[in-house]
């Protein structure tokens, strides 16, 4: 979790890696989870604009909320716009 910041959470992570104690590793794992759920982190899901554009010429071309371009499945429908 990125920048997530929680007093509790720190002090029972750091407590449980130096412990060697199964039982008591455990439940130091269980207090930070406890306190993350309480906490409910969230991850901002937005991203910039995108720009796209589209031909009624293609399909299969996807762009992925994270501006990535999926082309896997790129499908040329028809040719009638091409010279000759």
């Amino acid at each position: 979790m990125s920048f997530y910041k929680g007093d509790v959470v720190d002090q029972a992570l750091a407590k449980a890696l130096t412990t060697v104690d199964e039982k008591e590793k455990a439940a130091l794992y269980k207090i930070a989870q406890d306190e993350i759920r309480k906490d409910l982190p969230r991850v901002p899901l937005v991203t910039d604009q995108n720009l796209s554009a589209h031909s009624k010429h293609l399909s299969g071309v996807h762009v992925m909320p994270d501006a990535n371009i999926d082309a896997t499945a790129v499908y040329i429908n028809e040719l009638s716009y091409l010279p000759g």
